[in-house]
């Protein structure tokens, strides 16, 4: 009897000791390419390859960037700082906006010369991260630097002409606007992503890619809200034509433009 009871103790404590055994968590050892000092032939590693920007004409876009920079800082009276300001208050916006400067009317066009550079840059490293174009980077980038500055003249040409005809004028002045100090916010956030994306082998280009079109997006889509804000400030918009005026002018031509790019 006594020594049966010690017998089923004794596999109690070995049953106890066993299912403790297989909670203890145990450490996965790390795949190595070399296994007894000698070379593994199949270790489930698959070789990545890494895209090579050409880093000479990157540097000479970054460097004009910065250099617009520093002047558009040591000419101007906080400019950055009104940029900024201005994207999330839309009445120092509309202040600045009534504001008659031609020092500052250049440093508004150096602004827009920089964001186009910057956002150019950005879109040129995103068509040839997502398709197998054959294009040199340098080629790409002129031809979305070209079309990105002819389609902004384009709608603003065709802004001031419908302003010349429905007697808009100050409307579309205040617009301009802020769409400058939008476009050229988004730009300075989109300057040191692109620094990473072109010389970052750390952080994976597609993480990069993805937040840059949520900067886009944001502004792209907060400029239009402060269009639709600064049109139906005045009686003198019809709120049907100020939809179909968005729909044709602002939201078809990036789905354009989206459309050749992917087609390049």
């Amino acid at each position: 009897m006594d020594q049966d009871f010690i017998q089923t103790s004794q596999e109690d404590t070995l049953d106890i000791l066993a299912s403790r055994l297989l909670e203890i968590p145990v450490e996965k050892p790390v795949v190595s390419l070399f296994a007894d000092h000698s070379l593994q032939p199949t270790n489930g590693l698959s070789p990545v390859e890494l895209l090579v920007f050409p880093s000479e004409f990157v540097i000479v876009i970054l460097t004009l960037c910065a250099a617009l920079i520093v002047y558009l800082q040591r000419n101007s009276d906080g400019i950055f700082s009104s940029v900024f300001k201005g994207s999330f208050d839309v009445n120092l916006a509309l202040q600045e906006s009534r504001v008659e400067n031609s020092q500052r009317s250049r440093n508004i066009i150096l602004l827009q010369l920089l964001s186009a550079l910057a956002i150019s840059l950005f879109i040129s490293g995103m068509i040839v991260l997502l398709t197998e174009i054959s294009q040199p980077f340098h080629q790409v980038y002129f031809q979305v630097l070209g079309g990105l500055v002819g389609f902004v003249l384009i709608k603003k040409g065709v802004q001031w002409l419908l302003a010349s005809l429905f007697q808009l004028r100050g409307v579309v002045k205040s617009y301009h606007f802020n769409t400058n100090i939008l476009m050229a916010a988004s730009a300075l956030v989109l300057l040191p992503i692109c620094l990473l994306m072109f010389f970052s082998p750390q952080i994976p280009n597609m993480i990069l890619v993805y937040a840059s079109i949520v900067v886009i997006g944001f502004f792209y889509l907060k400029t239009i809200q402060r269009g639709f804000r600064i049109a139906l400030a005045t009686s003198s918009v019809s709120p049907l034509h100020l939809f179909y005026y968005f729909c044709a002018l602002e939201i078809l031509p990036v789905f354009v433009l989206i459309r050749l790019a992917l087609d390049m």
